[in-house]
């Protein structure tokens, strides 16, 4: 089975178009693969449950019981896409959290592919957050995206020692026409008939991104994982460790949240297997369909992966 993707939009600076990003992602892979589960790790309003409540479950990472029962979908190989909108405010919570309880050499173990996308900024905070990463993650693993509304300028070069993805910055009155909660881009692509407009061309051009990204994803195999960080962070006190065994959500008696949350048990599915042909599927938009893949799954009983907490670390599992 192919490796399952967990995307992770971040930055320690608010207002960088995190959110904006996460959409598009998370349609894109809904077209490309079928189906894609994202979670709103986002203090701030609008944010992604409210643009996308089909496709996105709330998560909280300030808690115990919170960073098991988010952990507990992302380390699972079941083939489903995973976009995280990390909210700026846990940004040194979550990287240091992921840090502690290994969670890259387990995604090794558990053939999921983490994947960070991070949005630069000029100021110091994000200088620093960029070294946080490239201090906790392979290199293969990150992803610097440079929004242009919000450099406006050249990339400092210090933010390019990994794969960058750029995106250009939109007029207001676009700005304003895609930030309405109704708004779809796969819609758009699929309604508007002139494929020269600027916001055709800027959605196409943004998912020809994320297909680059999906593309040397598959090609890097296992080297995203096995790459060392440079050192160690500071962790919080207090950190967790995790092993696999069994789902931390059931063994916690903890109520149920209000809403669609990712605290609610899942119900048990069997995990797909992804086989990828060259022929364009009929849903693809006519601008994507020569770049376009068809996915199709074949259903195979097997077990999903779990993790509950134990003391033992990853290292000594």
């Amino acid at each position: 089975m192919p490796r399952t993707p967990v995307y992770i939009i971040c930055s320690p600076r608010p207002q960088v178009g995190k959110t904006l990003i996460a959409r598009q992602l998370s349609e894109f892979l809904r077209l490309q693969r079928g189906d894609v589960l994202a979670f709103d790790v986002n203090l701030k309003e609008p944010s992604l449950v409210d643009y996308l409540p089909r496709l996105t479950e709330t998560a909280e990472i300030d808690d115990t019981f919170g960073k098991m029962a988010l952990m507990d979908q992302l380390i699972i190989n079941d083939g489903l896409a995973k976009v995280i909108d990390l909210g700026y405010p846990s940004f040194d919570e979550f990287f240091g959290m992921i840090e502690e309880i290994g969670f890259i050499k387990e995604s090794a173990r558990s053939e999921v592919a983490p994947v960070v996308l991070f949005i630069a900024d000029s100021d110091r905070v994000s200088a620093r957050g960029y070294q946080t990463l490239r201090a906790t993650l392979p290199p293969n693993a990150i992803v610097t995206v440079e929004n242009e509304f919000v450099m406006r300028g050249r990339l400092p070069e210090a933010f390019m020692h990994n794969r960058v993805m750029r995106i250009a910055e939109l007029p207001a009155l676009l700005k304003t026409y895609i930030d309405r909660l109704t708004f779809s881009f796969i819609e758009y692509l699929r309604t508007e008939t002139d494929s020269s407009t600027e916001l055709h061309q800027w959605i196409r051009n943004n998912y020809f991104g994320f297909r680059e990204i999906e593309r040397q994803l598959m090609q890097q195999g296992d080297e995203i994982h096995f790459l060392p960080p440079r050192r160690r962070i500071q962790c919080p006190p207090n950190a967790i460790s995790v092993r696999t065994g069994t789902s931390i959500a059931r063994s916690l008696a903890a109520p149920p949240r209000s809403g669609r949350s990712m605290m609610k048990q899942a119900a048990t599915t069997s995990a797909p297997i992804w086989r990828n042909s060259f022929t364009a599927p009929s849903a693809v938009p006519p601008v994507a369909i020569k770049s376009s893949t068809k996915m199709t799954r074949s259903p195979l009983a097997m077990a999903s992966t779990c993790i509950s907490i134990s003391s033992m670390p990853y290292s000594s599992a």
